[in-house]
């Protein structure tokens, strides 16, 4: 990228989903990274063979944001999967005046979740080169047509300030799964003079893997409390304490599943997704009634001009039969 006070100027071509700043492969077959048949600097979006169909909204639409020397480039992708239109695609590649080294790739949309693609980048065909995934189901989430914010985004650094390569991964924590849950327990009134290590020797003897024990205290003061974590390594571990429990001294204990929370997460005061209060950047209050900047005790709209922020619907923003609630469920549910 060149820039010369007023212009951005790039020598690419937009081929197979991905930006090439020299020349782009011609060829449909994805492959790992680096691939020779991309001679220079390449941001491979979604490297698979990708198509826009004919007499559909579908192209790569390109843009700019900000001003100098702060402009961003923005490429966005409408596309659909080669032979199988009904699979859609839908993704931004950003690049920055002001960080040159840095790209960025946001995902609103992937039909096969990236089962068959690749995603990086590369300097020259001969590399260096940073992989986030090839050919990897679940890697990107799938989305839908109505996702309005980014399921996925990854921030490629190319020269960060250490000297090395980085890839900065953020997934939305409304949909993010919470690892590991299936190796979890609970124990409660476990009497505070046991000490953790304690109960993890008695669970070793007994034959169970246990990763760690760790021990809850209150935020107030930071007390002990009675309640106990135990992580096992895997959850035929853990399933086998919750079956039988485990004698430690002179007390038994049982253990109580974690459970995963696959409620999405919501803003209350904008009422948006995929962030809570304490992140909204708008901080605009919106009523949960009629959609306007009020609280809802304040709105004195009808019942019949009830209408939600989110999805446009007679209803309640804060209903969970709403659209954009259920689909919010089903992208977790996908990632888990």
């Amino acid at each position: 990228m060149e820039n010369n006070g007023s212009l951005f100027h790039y020598l690419s071509i937009i081929g197979y989903m991905c930006v090439c700043l020299a020349g782009c492969s011609s060829s449909y077959t994805n492959g790992a990274l680096p691939s020779s048949g991309f001679s220079g600097p390449t941001a491979f979006g979604y490297w698979d063979d990708l198509y826009i169909y004919a007499g559909t909204s579908q192209s790569v639409y390109y843009g700019t944001t900000g001003t100098y020397p702060n402009r961003n480039l923005v490429f966005e992708f409408y596309m659909a999967h080669f032979g199988a239109p009904n699979l859609y695609y839908r993704f931004q590649i950003v690049f920055f005046e002001a960080t040159p080294n840095v790209v960025r790739y946001l995902y609103y949309q992937a039909s096969d979740s990236g089962a068959s693609c690749t995603i990086g980048v590369q300097s020259s065909g001969t590399g260096p080169s940073m992989t986030y995934s090839v050919n990897t189901a679940g890697s990107v989430p799938a989305g839908s047509s109505t996702t309005s914010s980014a399921t996925l985004t990854l921030t490629f650094n190319t020269a960060s300030a250490n000297g090395q390569q980085a890839i900065k991964i953020f997934v939305p924590r409304s949909i993010q799964p919470i690892k590991f849950t299936e190796m979890v327990t609970f124990v409660k009134r476990v009497n505070l003079e046991i000490p953790d290590n304690r109960v993890a020797e008695a669970l070793t003897k007994a034959g169970l893997d246990v990763v760690n024990v760790t021990r809850f205290n209150r935020k107030e003061g930071n007390i002990s409390t009675s309640t106990i974590k135990i992580t096992f390594k895997d959850g035929n571990n853990r399933n086998r304490f919750i079956h039988t429990g485990q004698q430690v001294d002179s007390m038994h204990f049982n253990g109580e599943a974690a459970l995963q929370n696959k409620n999405p997460v919501k803003c209350y005061i904008c009422l948006q997704f995929n962030h809570v209060a304490k992140y909204c950047k708008t901080k605009q209050q919106k009523c949960a009634k009629c959609g306007d900047n009020h609280r809802i005790e304040q709105c004195t709209a009808a019942n019949h001009a009830i209408k939600c922020n989110n999805c446009n619907g007679k209803h309640l923003a804060t209903v969970n039969d709403c659209s954009n609630f259920l689909e919010q469920e089903k992208r977790i549910l996908n990632l888990n």
